[in-house]
């Protein structure tokens, strides 16, 4: 190692060092400032409680950010071909061994939050004579359920980088490593009864994104010694990082302010409340590493050498910036916010819900029942952004960009439409909801698959017909699950990461019987589309109603009678679904003939 490149890691460990000890600072002082009218609640745990909590929080998200960036480094930002330059595997070495210990970290640290959590949810100081006698009450709370599945994310995520430092260890690392950060922004506040979907949706794309910015421009700095050989290899790496880190600014900037508008009873509260306050020094933060980062990309675009384009000073500014960026969430995330007392409405409904009662959905204001979805719309903008990057930047472009883009735009216009706000009081529209992810998004998606992928399905499949026919049940069975398995059901209902789960499920399940088709399985397509009416036929003529203690009891005056609603729904839906398929089959049908036509003229066109 030359004697600059030591400096260099020696000042960049100062610097992280300086950050986090920042970092804490601010957390511990924020917190504090915004605490508020919760500084009773405060005193009730403790000093200790008091103190270590925004600290561990700020640890916690420097832990988090690693472990993302030294494995996203390492699978998807350094030279992933199978006989990569030995810098590359000195690089990746040293990335996820930065990855693994991180992970052990943070599982230690999300072991203390738990703690710290249940002394100020119970309002009793560590180490008192009573402390922990209901800490198993806690553990079985949604917020205790969400920070255990966080802490065994975080385990299995240490386990796994162990295990090796090929690009699929880190890859299996980073979607392990993902697993926690879902959890984690499950465990943010609920911001009111009313916006807890967004609230929650917003923080997983906040959490998300900074993780994947602020991890790989850290494990950056540690990378191995450069020399004129290797300086291709880093440059490349930099250059993937600079595009991933435009996507997060994105990201962390259009949840961010979701977030913090989900938290606030009015806007005014951005300046009069000490939540608001910290959100817009935070905003502010942003906006000054937006800047750095676009100095940086042009910077490099400039200059050949990288170990003189001041990269690594713009670096170190910005880690900086972030130390005092990730006080501040964790001073957020630590201190209640002005919404968090607004109670949902007392009807039933609303208790059930936590949202009113909709109109009669036979009348015009039922056209104006709006409710945007935080997750699909995020998931959508992240997932355009990212497709117009690879074609500006790298020139990649999809080869049927065009379904791909038509089902990011269907997916979100569906969950935040009409039928999602019906579907949580109404059988029919929650059914009908489903199987339009189903059929239209899902259906996209199939039809923007590559024909490399549909290769790779063929050869998966091959003619092995029981697998096949198995594969193609899958929606069926999906359907089945959730909608005649009580304890599913309910799941479903009450919570919303499960909803978002049977969202995704549905266009999955959209996607593999198109693509069964596009394959050539007619068979089997035509099997897993009458398994799904034998399923739906099943729901509109059985005796039973479907979860009647949710449907059942929303005090609704229109469409009083539930299992009336779910055996017309369910009629309608089998019908659709038949109907589907016809469409499909001849849809795949004429496309297919016309290509063959297609390229009969132009073999005859070469001929002559």
């Amino acid at each position: 190692m030359s004697r600059a490149h030591t400096r260099a890691v020696i000042a960049a460990l100062l610097i992280s060092c300086v950050a986090l000890a920042g970092g804490a600072a601010a957390a511990l002082a924020g917190a504090r400032y915004a605490a508020g009218d919760a500084e009773i609640l405060l005193v009730n745990a403790g000093r200790a409680t008091e103190t270590l909590l925004p600290v561990s929080a700020a640890l916690a998200a420097a832990a988090g950010a690693l472990t993302l960036g030294g494995s996203i480094l390492a699978g998807w930002l350094l030279d992933p071909s199978p006989e990569p330059a030995a810098w590359t595997v000195r690089a990746r070495e040293r990335a996820m061994t930065i990855a693994f210990a991180s992970a052990i970290a943070w599982t230690l640290l999300l072991i203390v939050q738990f703690i710290l959590a249940y002394s100020l949810s119970s309002g009793q100081p560590l180490f008192s004579a009573h402390f922990g006698s209901d800490i198993g009450v806690f553990a079985a709370s949604d917020l205790g359920v969400w920070s255990i599945t966080a802490i065994a994310a975080t385990a299995l995520a240490s386990a796994v980088g162990v295990s090796g430092t090929s690009t699929r260890t880190a890859r299996a690392t980073t979607f392990t490593a993902l697993g926690a950060v879902v959890a984690k922004g499950m465990t943010g506040h609920a911001a009111g009864s009313v916006s807890h979907e967004s609230a929650t949706s917003s923080m997983f794309f906040h959490l998300l994104a900074f993780s994947v910015w602020v991890g790989p421009l850290l494990v950056l700095q540690f990378l191995p010694a450069l020399h004129d050989e290797d300086e291709p290899e880093m440059r490349r790496a930099v250059e993937r990082f600079s595009s991933l880190a435009l996507l997060a600014w994105i990201g962390l900037a259009l949840s961010g302010v979701l977030a913090i508008l989900a938290r606030l009873s009015a806007l005014s509260e951005l300046l009069t409340h000490p939540y608001g306050q910290l959100g817009l020094a935070k905003a502010a933060l942003l906006l000054v590493l937006g800047v750095c980062g676009y100095v940086q990309r042009r910077v490099l675009a400039r200059r050949t050498s990288l170990v003189r384009s001041g990269f690594r000073e713009l670096a170190l500014l910005e880690i900086l910036l972030m130390g005092a960026a990730i006080g501040l969430a964790a001073a957020m995330s630590s201190s209640p916010p002005p919404a968090q007392n607004i109670p949902p409405p007392a009807t039933p409904a609303g208790i059930l819900t936590t949202y009113a009662l909709p109109p009669d959905p036979r009348s015009f204001a039922s056209l104006t029942q709006v409710r945007p979805d935080i997750f699909a719309i995020g998931a959508s903008i992240l997932a355009l952004t990212w497709l117009l990057t690879r074609r500006v930047a790298r020139g990649v472009d999809h080869p049927n960009r065009r379904w791909i883009v038509l089902a990011l735009v269907l997916y979100p216009l569906l969950a935040s439409s009409a039928l999602a706000v019906y579907s949580r009081v109404l059988f029919s529209a929650h059914l009908a909801l489903a199987l339009a992810l189903l059929v239209l998004p899902g259906s996209a998606l199939g039809m923007g698959a590559s024909e490399a992928f549909l290769d790779g399905v063929r050869g998966v499949l091959g003619k092995r017909r029981a697998f096949t026919c198995a594969i193609a049940l899958l929606p069926a069975f999906a359907l089945a699950c959730a909608y005649l398995v009580p304890a599913i059901m309910r799941r479903l209902l009450e919570s919303h990461p499960a909803n978002l789960g049977l969202d995704l499920a549905m266009m999955a399940c959209g996607a593999l019987l198109v693509v069964l088709m596009r394959a050539g399985k007619k068979g089997a397509f035509a099997l897993g589309a009458f398994a799904l009416v034998a399923v739906l036929a099943w729901m509109a003529f059985t005796p039973y109603a479907i979860a009647p203690s949710w449907f059942g009891a929303m005090g609704r005056t229109w469409f009083a009678d539930t299992l009336r609603d779910q055996h017309v729904g369910a009629g309608l839906a089998a019908v659709i679904v038949a109907i589907y398929g016809a469409a499909v089959w001849g849809a795949t049908l004429t496309s297919r003939k016309s290509r063959a036509r297609l390229q009969g003229v132009r073999g005859d066109a070469r001929d002559r």
